[in-house]
């Protein structure tokens, strides 16, 4: 357990707790999954992309003003059962490639990409959601933002 008291008081109260089982209760005393959170996450800030390697270890939500015609996207650090949004936002028309991995590179996951998918708009954002399910990562697309 977990136990804070409130800034000049002297109350104790249950914060967070981590039970026998594994499983961490945030804003609960009764987490019974690996996480339970009962209040507001915030998430990290969007990460801008210079090159064509993204790494999601850093966080969810990536963005880049590269083309798709600058080489396939290295999508490093996606990890089972977690969901993530890369925006494109170059200025040329194309279409984007991805290869994707568990690790920093290592780790090949299957990727697929919709029935649908073509290139992006010239001067327009596309953004890509990315679902990871066991070792296949399944894409869904919307493009000219």
């Amino acid at each position: 357990l977990f136990k804070t008291s409130a800034s000049g008081t002297t109350n104790v109260a249950e914060r967070m707790r981590n039970d026998s089982a594994g499983n961490v209760g945030i804003g609960t005393t009764a987490p019974d999954t690996t996480l339970v959170v009962n209040g507001t996450i915030r998430a990290a800030s969007s990460v801008s992309n210079g090159t064509t390697t993204v790494d999601f270890g850093t966080g969810n939500l990536q963005h880049t003003t590269q083309s798709c015609n600058a080489g396939t996207f290295a999508l490093h650090n996606m990890k089972d059962g977690a969901s993530y949004t890369f925006a494109v936002q170059g200025a040329t028309a194309s279409t984007c490639a991805f290869n994707a991995y568990s690790g920093a590179g290592t780790g090949a996951l299957t990727m697929h990409l919709p029935p649908n998918h073509g290139a992006t708009s010239a001067s327009k954002h596309t953004v890509y959601t990315f679902l990871v399910m066991g070792t296949h990562v399944y894409a869904a697309w919307i493009p000219g933002y």
